[in-house]
């Protein structure tokens, strides 16, 4: 869904902390439906750049100068155990 949402040129969010009872309330939801996460969707309010991290590097997101929000990410290979 977040894939796709970027290829609307949208931007999105997958929430965990949630008031489930009252979004059940609000939206009606029925009571054999478990609501587990919520995502949001929206126009992005800033530029977002995923940078790739070489092996024990730094992981925290940071802003530039011109209030580009940075996120770097560890490359997939890293992440995969054979």
């Amino acid at each position: 869904m977040l894939l796709g949402a970027t290829e609307k040129g949208l931007g999105g969010c997958i929430l965990g902390s949630i008031q489930r009872d009252r979004l059940r309330g609000e939206l009606d939801i029925p009571g054999h439906l478990k609501i587990r996460l919520v995502v949001a969707l929206g126009k992005p309010a800033e530029t977002v750049v995923l940078e790739d991290v070489e092996p024990g590097g730094d992981i925290r997101y940071w802003r530039d100068e011109k209030g580009i929000h940075h996120v770097p990410k560890r490359k997939l290979k890293e992440l995969i155990i054979k």
